[in-house]
């Protein structure tokens, strides 16, 4: 049984990320930071100090008063993740303008699975932790898999991301979580600092856009560095196979 080397898929994100990184920049400034920018600005999150059932209710509400905005600002970045997956892993070795048509023909079903990745991976996490945590790891490479190998049915996805990662379910699950550590820790510190100089500098009738601005930056640079991470793991793991 193949182990997933660590070395091996940071080497490979690396490597991805610098061939790639004129056009991986567009497409995320384009279809990661505008549509999150937008949304922070349209349809500004509620404070959620806790999620306890009041905190649910508050959540239950903003969705529904907010469903059309977040469906729109949503499009461009379910289409923009597809079209960097298949930029990166189809094997036809695709153009911006095609990679951007084959996530466009695959929408639907791109679609469908992140509403399902998504809803089997919180309701792990809200039912016992550790099945969401595992289950982060046999997902990662559902959506790569779709893009590189252009299967329309997204239950099939799963499937194939569960034959993939078989083995290496919570080898992929740690290296998930040490990375998004990692991003998390530095994007506060930018947060904070930034967030501090903005404040001192800008003035008040400007500041919360710059800050939306921010949040939207960093929301986008972590969203593209995730589908990185899902580009090297499924690489790693279709050259072992």
């Amino acid at each position: 049984m193949y182990k997933l080397s660590f070395d091996a898929a940071w080497a490979d994100l690396v490597a991805i990320t610098k061939t790639n990184a004129s056009v991986l920049a567009v497409l995320a400034g384009a279809f990661l930071l505008l549509p999150n920018f937008a949304e922070l600005l349209f349809a500004p999150p509620p404070n959620i100090k806790a999620f306890d059932l009041n905190g649910l209710r508050q959540m239950e509400e903003y969705y529904q008063q907010n469903a059309i905005v977040l469906m729109l600002c949503n499009l461009p970045v379910w289409l923009g993740s597809a079209a960097i997956l298949s930029l990166l892993l189809d094997p036809r070795r695709l153009t911006v303008g095609d990679a951007l048509k084959s996530g466009f023909r695959l929408l639907p079903g791109v679609i469908i699975l992140n509403w399902l990745t998504q809803f089997m991976i919180v309701s792990g996490l809200l039912l016992l932790l550790v099945p969401g945590v595992y289950l982060i790891g046999r997902l990662m490479l559902a959506a790569p898999a779709q893009m590189a190998e252009r299967i329309g049915n997204p239950f099939r996805a799963i499937g194939r991301s569960f034959a993939l990662s078989a083995g290496n379910g919570w080898r992929i699950a740690g290296f998930v979580a040490l990375i998004v550590v990692v991003a998390i820790i530095v994007a506060s510190a930018a947060n904070a600092v930034f967030g501090i100089v903005f404040s001192l500098v800008l003035p008040k009738d400007v500041l919360g856009e710059v800050l939306a601005l921010l949040r939207s930056a960093i929301g986008a640079t972590t969203a593209l560095l995730l589908l990185l991470v899902g580009a090297a793991l499924y690489r790693q793991q279709t050259l072992s196979n």
